[in-house]
């Protein structure tokens, strides 16, 4: 971690950046003991902390979603009082769900690509579980005792699960593009002769 520091700040002098040290965190708590000395960045301790907020993403030092999603949790509730509010006065269901593609779902999907990869199957349920209260609220009498996975079809949206899973697979495929700044970061291909006798056949290993 400390030739990390080191490198960031070389690379941030070439660039003629600075670093804040103050709003600099060490969130690498699972990968280093307690006991150990903390970063120090122009002689100043660099704060550890269990989670940091990056890019209005929730990271935890352990690498798991839950605070994430606590927090989309907080966010998309208020918001989904303004379309109650809007329901109450007479908003039409059409632009009702416009408002929750325009304002609402975005909420849930910022940065998906990063997040969706890791989640598990109550963390995503507890997000699809905010379209399901949304659509509710904009279709009303006509959805009682409808379930859920005929809500998106009458509205003519995906499930956000199939929607995230959707993105990560254009995301991938542009990364795979030699043009792309992240190319560079996948593994080596595997032998052709490999794939040729797996029965899920990958080009690429898949990291533990």
């Amino acid at each position: 971690m400390e030739e990390s520091v080191k490198y960031l700040v070389s690379w941030s002098g070439t660039n003629k950046m600075l670093i804040n040290h103050t709003e600099t965190r060490d969130d690498s708590g699972q990968c280093q003991s307690r006991s150990n000395p903390s970063l120090v960045y122009t002689g100043e301790k660099i704060e550890r902390v269990t989670e940091v907020k990056l890019l209005g993403v929730q990271i935890s030092d352990d690498l798991r979603w839950e605070s994430h999603v606590n927090a989309l949790y907080n966010k998309v509730s208020s918001r989904l009082h303004f379309l109650k509010v809007l329901k109450r006065s007479g908003v039409s269901p059409n632009d009702l769900l416009y408002f929750y593609t325009v304002v609402i779902r975005p909420t849930l999907e910022d940065a998906r690509v990063v997040w969706n990869h890791n989640l598990t199957a109550k963390q995503s349920d507890k997000i699809e579980s905010f379209q399901k209260r949304a659509l509710r609220i904009i279709h009303d009498d006509q959805v009682i005792g409808m379930p859920y996975d005929s809500l998106p079809f009458i509205s003519n949206i995906e499930p956000l699960h199939q929607r995230r899973a959707i993105a990560g697979k254009t995301f991938f495929a542009r990364v795979c593009q030699e043009s792309s700044c992240l190319n560079h970061l996948l593994p080596d291909k595997r032998d052709p002769d490999v794939i040729s006798k797996m029965r899920h056949p990958t080009c690429y290993p898949i990291p533990y």
